[in-house]
């Protein structure tokens, strides 16, 4: 698993999102918090794995998805993202970082797992369709739970700005559906509960994200 992601998008880039997406309305289409839930208390989740799943018939998408939503959520939201990576079979894979020459075993909090429901390209546009589900490992309870569906003109200048960072890495993939991607992950992400951090988890964060 990939430890830690660079911030490839702007701050000020980040900020043109909401502006794009907003002459079709939300594409936010269903959310789901668990009852009593609250951003700090000693069960809130912190300490997390990202993962990300596409089709396997399409090489590399679900890592681009993983880099793409690792980028906004540094940027967004308080979690300590320990890695970053494809899933493989399912989000509990996750919960326990094994130990390498660089680092001891890690148990972590949770999981959160982004999913590609649906990619249809149509009259130029990309129909997309993401989950994201935030999963405790301690009981494999489900914390929270949103879908976004949404079209955009990966051609279009503005989103080509966007995610030109991508494109230059992961070529025609991203051209066809970084754009789309990033509009439905940063309205996911912003639907995520935001854990409150003490002094102490702001400085390990800022250490897992140098």
């Amino acid at each position: 698993m990939h430890s830690r992601s660079a911030a490839r998008i702007p701050l000020l880039l980040l900020l043109l999102v909401p502006l794009l997406a907003s002459a079709c309305g939300s594409p936010l289409k269903l959310a789901y918090g668990l009852r009593g839930y609250g951003p700090s208390g000693p069960d809130t989740i912190k300490h997390v794995a990202l993962l990300a799943w596409a089709p396997t018939d399409t090489p590399k998408l679900a890592e681009l998805l993983a880099r793409e939503t690792a980028d906004v959520l540094r940027l967004r939201r308080n979690y300590l993202v320990h890695a970053v990576a494809p899933m493989r079979q399912s989000w509990a894979e996750a919960c326990r970082i094994e130990a390498t020459a660089s680092g001891p075993a890690l148990e972590l909090q949770g999981v959160i797992a982004v999913r590609l429901l649906d990619a249809v390209m149509s009259e130029g546009k990309v129909a997309m369709t993401l989950s994201m589900e935030l999963y405790r490992c301690a009981d494999g309870a489900l914390v929270s739970r949103s879908e976004a569906k949404e079209a955009s003109d990966p051609a279009e200048a503005d989103l080509q700005l966007l995610v030109s960072g991508y494109v230059a890495e992961f070529g025609a993939l991203a051209e066809q559906h970084a754009a789309a991607a990033f509009i439905l992950i940063k309205t996911l992400v912003d639907a995520l509960p935001n854990p409150v951090l003490t002094d102490d988890e702001i400085e390990q964060k800022i250490e897992l994200e140098a």
